[in-house]
């Protein structure tokens, strides 16, 4: 059995709006399309239809899967208004989720499943309203997602990539995230002072905001 280690994008193709993640496979065409919080609801808001998926990077391990999700869905990547991620990468996330033997193993887990899915329905339409709710739970989350890889590790404490991995992974980079497929094309950073995000270049400057970031 061959297994993939991808890290793939989805986008919005009516808001531009983009999640990126990481999914291990013996099948790349399996359908797999994420399991972002936000992402889910923003699928199931404006139809399955109205999204693509693409393949950004295929990796050799678990390791530098992980380890690639990490260095793009960092701090800045989470803070965009452009993005879906609301946790940093390179930690996991909850594939397990996805796991029919595990799901069908108790009846327990099915409804405190059911009971999960609502709790993240209630958050999401908070915050989508509630913008000081929707900055502080990225923060919380961000400050768990640290502890976390600083107490579990992310797959990668303590090794490096080898001059000739960190060479493909450039030419890679070059050649993926080149030009309209570079998740910065035609936009910029704005910052209040406090906090920072990407716009489109020819969007008005929102108030209290300048060119540049913290």
């Amino acid at each position: 059995m061959y297994m993939n280690y991808l890290i793939y994008k989805i986008t919005n193709r009516l808001n531009n709006k983009i999640y990126v993640g990481a999914h291990k496979t013996d099948n790349i065409n399996d359908e797999y399309f994420g399991s972002g919080l936000l992402l889910e609801r923003a699928v199931s808001k404006h139809g399955k239809e109205n999204f693509t998926k693409e393949i950004l990077f295929k990796l050799n391990s678990t390791e530098e899967m992980w380890q690639k999700e990490a260095d793009i869905v960092d701090e800045e990547f989470i803070a965009r208004d452009d993005t879906y991620n609301i946790k940093l990468g390179g930690c996991g996330g909850f594939d397990y989720i996805n796991n029919n033997e595990l799901k069908n193993k108790s009846t327990y887990f099915k409804k405190g499943h059911t009971l999960y899915k609502k709790g993240i329905e209630n958050r999401k339409m908070r915050m989508d309203n509630d913008e000081e709710y929707r900055k502080a739970f990225i923060e919380k989350m961000t400050a768990a997602n640290k502890l976390k890889c600083q107490l579990f590790g992310n797959g990668w404490s303590g090794r490096k990539h080898s001059d000739e991995a960190k060479k493909k992974i450039g030419e890679a980079n070059s050649k993926k995230l080149k030009g309209k497929n570079n998740p910065s094309y035609g936009k910029h950073w704005v910052t209040d002072g406090t906090i920072s995000k990407l716009i489109p270049k020819d969007e008005k400057l929102p108030d209290g905001f300048y060119k540049g970031r913290v």
